[in-house]
């Protein structure tokens, strides 16, 4: 996700378009997350394997990697300091990376939901039609109206402005 998810923007003024497309959305964000899940599994699994490659190549071969004693500790220091396994963790941290992205996106289309459920809401309780004000207050309104134009037209007579 980048500052520009323009999929996340909500139009107000179309929100039976907004709802209908909500779930593909929803299954397309949802599939990424997947997949991604699918792949980091997948790099974790591989990580592993590297690992006890290299294992066996450590305690098999200790002059290769310069180890005068085999023990735990400097078989798990060899085997963090190769290559293999450097490029294998940075492949898990690059694959957990986009998967949490990718469910950050399926996260913020349920947030997305929720807004549109209340701004469905909103709508149905009329907070986007016109204002609208009690049938005695819009006769009065329109009566003080009448008078201030009358007012400004005896001022304009009186002070002999007349076209």
């Amino acid at each position: 996700m980048s500052s520009s998810d323009s999929f996340l923007d909500i139009d107000e003024h179309k929100l039976d378009e907004e709802w209908i497309g909500q779930p593909k959305l929803y299954g397309h964000w949802a599939r990424k997350a997947a997949a991604a899940r699918r792949k980091m599994d997948e790099a974790k699994s591989n990580l592993e394997l590297v690992q006890a490659e290299l294992d066996l190549e450590v305690r098999s071969n200790p002059e290769k990697f310069d180890l005068v004693k085999v023990t735990e500790n400097v078989v798990k220091s060899a085997i963090l300091q190769d290559t293999r396994y450097v490029g294998a963790l940075k492949k898990v941290n690059d694959a957990r990376y986009d998967y949490e992205v990718a469910q950050a996106a399926v996260s913020a289309l349920e947030h997305r939901k929720y807004a549109l459920q209340n701004l469905v809401s909103l709508f149905l309780s009329s907070y986007y039609a016109e204002p609208k004000s009690p049938k005695g207050r819009k006769d009065d309104v329109e009566e003080m109206t009448k008078q201030s134009v009358r007012r400004r037209g005896r001022a304009r007579r009186e002070d002999g402005d007349v076209d």
